[in-house]
């Protein structure tokens, strides 16, 4: 089973509704792993102005901690579905506080729109330059 759980809080109750809102998804997440789930995924797709983001690499940390705590981290895998991690530091970090993998869905989402724009080339495309230099290359060996 699979626990999709939000990791954002209402803007309108202000920075000082964060820990209330963190300990939140902590229980939530220990409740979700003493219930089944196999697989915690804390998302923060819901963002939007109305709510704002717990930062990812808190979340993580506190919910990877409160499931140590009760003994329970060995039965889920953590999931982290964010827009904020989008270099390796940011991943490397959050494998190291406790996640079993990331999602970083604006990285996907910007790589995908440059793709449409035509500023980056697909992998599965090769310049003609490249195709030329590997040829050369190759008859050279020979």
């Amino acid at each position: 089973r699979i626990q999709v759980i939000e990791s954002v809080f209402p803007r309108e109750e202000g920075p000082q509704a964060l820990e209330r809102h963190l300990i939140r998804i902590c229980q939530e997440a220990s409740r979700a792993v003493a219930s089944g789930a196999q697989i915690v995924v804390l998302s923060d797709r819901m963002v939007s102005s109305d709510k704002a983001a717990i930062p990812c690499l808190l979340a993580a940390g506190a919910v990877h901690q409160a499931l140590v705590n009760a003994k329970l981290r060995m039965n889920t895998a953590l999931i982290i579905d964010s827009g904020e991690p989008f270099v390796v530091a940011h991943h490397a970090l959050l494998l190291t506080f406790g996640a079993d993998a990331v999602c970083p869905y604006m990285a996907y989402e910007a790589l995908h729109a440059l793709r449409e724009e035509g500023k980056k080339r697909s992998r599965t495309r090769r310049s003609s330059t490249t195709t030329r230099r590997r040829s050369a290359r190759a008859s050279s060996r020979s």
